[in-house]
């Protein structure tokens, strides 16, 4: 019933000229794609980037969208984005590191987690991400030291 109305809300407000609010169109999208619609989560979040270009949380949540569809190369555009707009987004890096990591670009992937850390120190979840990274590498020992901070900062298993 929500999802229905929700549906015929937002498609009502795409009949209509655009005037509509870059948040309102992006907080939009964050709900269809909570409800697994991605097709209406990417046009709302689309029109919130159109609106305002600059509107760093709706390039964010394109790119974990992007993420989830397994398109990475549109994942990473939409991150380089928010962080053209704002560089010490932290959860931008810890993405991109997260889809650096994940096509086996491990160098990065640790540039992007410590970039995440240098401007988040309290950052758990990427504290934990790089101690895995340094575990799949090999490294027991700078692994063991991260996951201890991710722990100490409240991380828990998602």
């Amino acid at each position: 019933m929500i999802a229905k109305l929700l549906h015929q809300i937002t498609m009502g407000l795409f009949s209509r000229k655009p005037k509509g609010d870059a948040v309102e169109w992006n907080n939009k999208g964050v709900l269809y794609s909570k409800q697994g619609d991605a097709v209406n989560a990417m046009k709302c979040l689309d029109r919130a980037t159109e609106i305002d270009p600059n509107l760093a949380v709706a390039w964010y949540n394109k790119g974990v969208l992007y993420g989830k569809q397994g398109d990475t190369k549109n994942a990473m555009k939409c991150y380089d984005r928010v962080l053209e707009i704002n560089p010490n987004h932290a959860k931008a890096w810890l993405s991109k590191g997260n889809l650096h990591e994940n096509q086996g670009d491990a160098v990065n992937a640790m540039k992007c987690y410590d970039r995440a850390i240098q401007i988040n120190p309290n950052y758990a979840d990427a504290w934990n991400n790089k101690g895995v990274l340094y575990g799949n590498l090999g490294d027991a020992v700078n692994a063991m030291k991260c996951k201890d901070k991710a722990r100490e900062l409240g991380y828990t298993k998602k």
